[in-house]
């Protein structure tokens, strides 16, 4: 099960930057995101649910 992803216009215009001046902060970021859609709940950044939900 995949995961949708809205990326708001201020992050897009951040990705971009870090697409043209930072090759490994956006291929980091590019990572990150790919890995949160396959699984939210897992992986990198030790993700967990939010307390006072």
């Amino acid at each position: 099960m995949t995961y949708k992803i809205n990326i708001l216009n201020n992050a897009n215009k951040d990705l971009n930057w870090f697409r043209k001046n930072d090759k490994t902060s956006y291929v980091k970021a590019f990572d990150l995101t790919r890995e949160i859609m396959i699984a939210p709940r897992e992986g990198a950044g030790k993700p967990e649910r939010l307390k006072y939900f």
